[in-house]
């Protein structure tokens, strides 16, 4: 069996001090992380869980860079995200909408750039699983019966542009990018990845009853496998069947999004991705 391990992060308050202005809080990010590290855990992953005061964006970034230190070929990274995603102007022009896409950890933006840098790290032949549930997570990786209002997990026009109005955090963001251009240019991708994304990067990503909603359908998705209808079998839980599963209980509500690298063989495509025995 191939070596898993798994690191679930789940933010619903983060730090307004540092931010500079008062961000909503969310309502399920943290039990989205606690269900996807109890389903890691029956597959044999070595899970861990950050929840919103540990889910500092150095603290992210060590248990991604430690994982990629430890995994070698066939192994798989599963990482999952739920929390608020915003966007910010691309200033090293890397995107086509001209919007850099960023998780907003507990105290300092996560840029798609600095995520981009990352998976670099791993080794050749590593499957890395991403979910992330947050708005505008189109492109991180290069109760509904009672009618309840849908909140989303996104910041306000008025929440974004004070965040990037403070000239003295925006210029190190600059900084930042400047420095991850010349290192994206000598950087190679290795490993496999597959990322499913809540909705487009144009979009919202809204929590459900009792998780993002994106969240709450995979979720569904996986347990209702685990105990099929009397006569049927379970489905293969591809990336290819979650995300188009997904997309019709959604509804049009925000649409799912899926990537793979171009690395990814047909092989891989057709296994269950958070499988550690294929």
């Amino acid at each position: 069996m191939s070596k898993g391990i798994a690191l679930h992060i789940g933010i619903n308050k983060v730090d307004n001090e540092y931010y500079g202005v008062e961000i909503p809080p969310l309502l399920a990010c943290e039990n989205d992380a606690i269900e996807w590290e109890k389903i890691s855990q029956s597959k044999g992953f070595n899970s861990q869980v950050l929840l919103s005061s540990s889910a500092t964006a150095d603290n992210i970034i060590k248990q991604i860079k430690n994982s990629a230190k430890q995994l070698k070929s066939g192994d798989v990274f599963f990482l999952t995200y739920s929390g608020h995603g915003s966007q910010i102007p691309d200033l090293n022009h890397d995107e086509e909408d001209s919007l850099d896409e960023c998780w907003i950890a507990y105290d300092k933006p996560i840029l798609d750039d600095e995520l981009e840098i990352l998976w670099t790290k791993f080794n050749e032949g590593v499957k890395i699983v991403l979910i992330s549930d947050s708005c505008h997570s189109g492109t991180m990786v290069k109760s509904l019966k009672r009618r309840k209002i849908l909140h989303p997990r996104n910041l306000s026009f008025t929440v974004r542009n004070q965040i990037w109005s403070d000239h003295k955090k925006y210029n190190k963001l600059i900084k930042k990018l400047d420095k991850l251009a010349d290192k994206k240019g000598n950087l190679e991708l290795k490993a496999n990845i597959i990322c499913l994304s809540a909705c487009q990067d144009y979009q919202l990503a809204f929590e459900g009853e009792n998780h993002g909603l994106f969240t709450e359908c995979l979720l569904k998705i996986i347990h209702q496998n685990e105990k099929p209808k009397w006569g049927q079998k379970p489905k293969r839980l591809t990336a290819n069947y979650l995300i188009n599963t997904a997309k019709k209980m959604l509804k049009g509500k925000q649409i799912p999004m899926y990537y793979k690298s171009d690395n990814i063989t047909r092989t891989y495509l057709l296994q269950e991705i958070f499988s550690l025995t294929n």
